[in-house]
């Protein structure tokens, strides 16, 4: 049986802070909850906005390892590794199935969960994310903020960066700005869990890209089909935070929900 609200779970060898919300998952007749899978030095606060608006949808957040309350490991984290922790919290979890968002580097994770562990995954549903090998390369921009720890710890500094890092109404809604400025440095990552995951993932690392043959993403594999036109969501910000309410621009990455035939 899954509780609701924030606690320590253990996902193989790794010690992770969980939040739940939104009702108790797993139950006989319910819904599959929502996975959450942030990206790159998020912790499970910046889903808060998000959360508010999925009323009666059950939600589970973690922070990744050097995150927020999470441990930072001895060792860098790849994508496959990262996949194979989630699968062992959902074993932790007791949640034989879930639905999952991946923002960013988290989509990344979600298309490799998809992928490896089909089974446990109903829908994906992908933010401001990519397919890791062969895929379009980060805005300049982006990649180099990306790579500043300074904007995890400097609100001044990250609404300074937000407008150009995330475009749309980022660019027009300073109070917008303010409120992920604030949200986004609220738990800075630790530095020694933050710089060694991009190399660890397959498009951040041209090395990796010879070395390692790339997960497939969900939506190009033999038993998985885009969802209907109608049920697609509206752009997403390039990379920073998932996007808070409102805060989608034009030009950006879209995202889309794919499931099961």
């Amino acid at each position: 049986m899954t509780v609701t609200g924030d606690r320590t779970v253990r996902a193989g060898r790794h010690e992770l802070r969980v939040s739940i919300e939104g009702g108790t998952p797993g139950g006989r007749n319910a819904r599959p909850p929502l996975l959450l899978i942030n990206g790159l030095g998020g912790h499970i606060r910046m889903w808060d906005p998000l959360r508010r608006h999925l009323v009666g949808v059950p939600t589970i957040a973690f922070d990744a390892p050097g995150t927020g309350d999470s441990p930072t490991p001895a060792l860098p984290q790849s994508v496959v590794g990262v996949s194979r922790m989630v699968t062992r919290l959902l074993d932790a979890l007791e949640l034989p199935e879930v639905d999952v968002l991946g923002y960013s580097l988290g989509g990344v994770v979600a298309q490799q969960l998809a992928w490896t562990s089909p089974r446990r995954v109903r829908r994906v549903v992908l933010l401001s994310t990519n397919t890791g090998w062969g895929s379009v390369p980060a805005h300049p921009v982006a990649f180099k903020g990306l790579l500043s720890m300074r904007r995890l710890r400097d609100p001044a500094y990250y609404a300074d960066l937000a407008p150009d890092l995330l475009g749309g109404e980022m660019r027009r809604d300073p109070d917008l700005v303010a409120q992920a400025a604030q949200l986004r440095t609220l738990e800075s990552p630790d530095t020694r869990g933050y710089h060694p995951v991009p190399p660890a993932d397959p498009a951040a690392d041209p090395r990796r890209q010879r070395r390692r043959r790339p997960a497939r993403p969900p939506d190009q594999r033999a038993g998985y089909r885009a969802a209907d036109p109608a049920r697609q969501t509206a752009p997403g910000p390039r990379c920073g935070a998932p996007p808070l309410p409102g805060a989608a621009g034009r030009g950006q990455h879209r995202r889309r929900s794919v499931s099961r035939a």
